[in-house]
Formats: structure tokens, C-alpha cells, sequence
């Protein structure tokens, strides 16, 4: 996960309890597409997507969609 906006490190992405190492391997996967989603200049956009996912996650215990991020990125929606 990136720094924060303040620029502290933020604590990493811990997950467990998955039924094998493959369906982990699609988690990470699906969190490093949310990430992409930011153009590499955008840090600020970088991390409202990183703070989407761990607030999505504590609140539902799932990734938010790839498509729904992405359209909240296209329409800069916080």
C-alpha cells in the first residue's frame, strides 16, 4: 500500500483465510489493479484509492469492484 498523503508509511495489507495460495494470489492481483487505476503522477488519487480498499474492506470484508473504483477515479469522486 502507498504512503499516506502526509507521506507515513502506511501498515501493509494483511488478509488471511483463504482456501489456497491461488485464491490469494487473485486477491493481490485485484488490489494491484485498484492501484493501477491511478495514473503514476496522481499520488493523491493513489491514495483515496487505497483508503477506498481498506475502508471497503473493514466495513464488508471485500475488494471493492475494479469497475466501480474506476468510474469514481474517471468522475473524481472521493
Amino acid at each position: 500500500m502507498p504512503a499516506t498523503v502526509e507521506g507515513k508509511r502506511r501498515g501493509p495489507l494483511r488478509r488471511s483465510g483463504f482456501a489456497s495460495q491461488d485464491a490469494a494470489n487473485v486477491q493481490l492481483v485485484q488490489v494491484r489493479d485498484l492501484l493501477a487505476l491511478a495514473e503514476p503522477s496522481k499520488v493523491l488519487v493513489r491514495n483515496q484509492i487505497a483508503d477506498l480498499i481498506k475502508r471497503t474492506l473493514a466495513e464488508t470484508g471485500v475488494l471493492p469492484s475494479v469497475e466501480v473504483v474506476r468510474r469514481r477515479v474517471r468522475t473524481r469522486q472521493d
